[in-house]
């Protein structure tokens, strides 16, 4: 079970609502909000580059939170003003639990078709 004390973070939970076509044949997907919902977020691979002094943008983060059957891989994930695409999604109705992966999504293309 995820302790409540772990999870600070608040994500906002975004779903797939209108999928159209551009005028040159590409694909556009407009997003909603589902629900917010609390979490505990950390970033991928941060802490290994950080030790030998790479230089990272942190582009993909994990996420636990209680479980819930109503997110799939098709939603997005917003925190801190980012939004990420999910790559990654392992639930368990046992634990109650619910740990995703994901790559935050280009937004200098947004808008752009």
């Amino acid at each position: 079970m995820v302790s409540a004390g772990l999870l600070n973070q608040r994500i906002e939970v975004l779903k797939p609502l209108n999928v159209r076509r551009s005028p040159t044949g590409g694909q556009i997907v407009d997003f909603v909000t589902m629900r917010h919902q609390w979490a505990s977020v950390r970033y991928l691979r941060g802490t290994n580059a950080l030790q030998v002094g790479e230089m990272w943008l942190p582009s993909s983060i994990s996420v636990l939170m209680r479980y819930t059957g109503e997110i799939t891989e098709r939603c997005r994930l917003k925190w801190e003003g980012k939004t990420y695409k999910i790559t990654s999604l392992n639930g368990s109705r046992i634990d109650g639990t619910l740990t995703i992966v994901a790559d935050l999504v280009d937004e200098g293309q947004q808008g752009v078709e």
